[in-house]
């Protein structure tokens, strides 16, 4: 699959999964929906300043517009893979300070 069937096929895709329609997406990158169904029909390229647009719009990397479904899907399983790490480093951390507060609590009723 060529570099250009890949963004054209990936920009499609991120569109659809969000539930966006073509006319949005021109108007946010000041062009027609013309133009922009031809970008995602592979008879036109993007512009590297409309392809910037777009990864913010969709709040993903250039790596995600640019590499084949494979590769994408190999990205977003280490991003959810990390974000769930973090979370279950965050809500670890979250039970030993509650664990920590309850045993002062405990230690000073003791103690009075």
């Amino acid at each position: 699959m060529t570099d250009t069937k890949n963004i054209t096929n990936n920009l499609r895709d991120l569109r659809e999964e969000r539930g966006i329609k073509q006319k949005f997406i021109a108007e946010q990158l000041g062009i027609s929906p013309n133009y922009y169904s031809q970008i995602e029909n592979g008879h036109r390229r993007p512009q590297v300043e409309q392809l910037l647009k777009l990864r913010d719009l969709f709040s993903v990397s250039l790596d995600e517009i640019f590499l084949n479904n494979k590769s994408r899907n190999a990205i977003t399983r280490k991003n959810k893979l990390s974000r769930r790490y973090v979370n279950e480093s965050i809500n670890k951390n979250v039970r030993w300070a509650k664990l920590n507060d309850y045993r002062k609590q405990r230690r000073s009723k003791i103690l009075t």
